[in-house]
């Protein structure tokens, strides 16, 4: 059976400035890339064959770094592996959102800000999920993404999943038989080292 772990990406300027960025392709910033780095020496003793990442640079930086450390190449890059397209709303800062829409403008349709529904988030991501369970049986992949996407795989595997996706968290997931099974859910525990000296960036 495939075990799957997704990730999330490294934290960039636009997410610590709440800049929504959607589709926007903003790369990774200093903490982003000593988070990447971080996860990356974690999973150095696991045994992970595959990594595939969406097309954002952020993400493709985060693989980057975590294939580095565990001596593998990131496999592919895929478009389906995106954040969820926020339309309208990409590139505002919360400010720019209430001066625009109002203080309630997260009560707006989804479709009037042109925004992509949770119905294709979630399609295009178990589609995904479908073609790495045929392409690498047996074999585990680790899957670079972004927070909404991961949000909604979750919530459709777990149902009662509300929890915000960490910047380079992981979790570990296969299914056996019709069920689906999680090792570790959004876990950060290798965050917690990443102020010591001993997480680096290598040159």
């Amino acid at each position: 059976m495939t075990i799957i772990g997704f990730v999330r990406h490294g934290v960039t300027d636009w997410n610590q400035k709440r800049i929504i960025q959607g589709h926007r392709d903003v790369s990774l910033n200093e903490k982003g890339r000593i988070q990447a780095a971080a996860l990356g020496e974690r999973l150095v003793g696991e045994e992970w064959d595959v990594i595939i990442s969406s097309d954002l640079a952020r993400a493709k930086e985060t693989a980057a770094i975590i294939a580095e450390r565990l001596s593998l190449k990131v496999s592919s890059y895929d478009e389906r592996l995106r954040e969820r397209f926020l339309g309208e709303l990409e590139g505002l800062t919360h400010q720019d959102r209430v001066d625009k829409y109002g203080e309630d403008w997260e009560a707006i349709d989804l479709k009037e800000l042109n925004i992509e529904e949770d119905e294709q988030l979630r399609s295009r991501g178990f589609s995904l999920i479908e073609d790495v369970q045929k392409k690498y049986t047996n074999k585990r992949v680790l899957i670079v993404s972004h927070g909404g996407l991961i949000n909604q795989v979750l919530r459709e595997l777990i149902g009662d999943f509300d929890n915000k996706i960490e910047n380079t968290s992981i979790s570990v997931f296969q299914k056996d038989q019709d069920e689906w099974k999680f090792d570790v859910i959004n876990c950060t525990k290798h965050l917690k080292d990443t102020h010591k000296s001993n997480v680096k960036l290598r040159s």
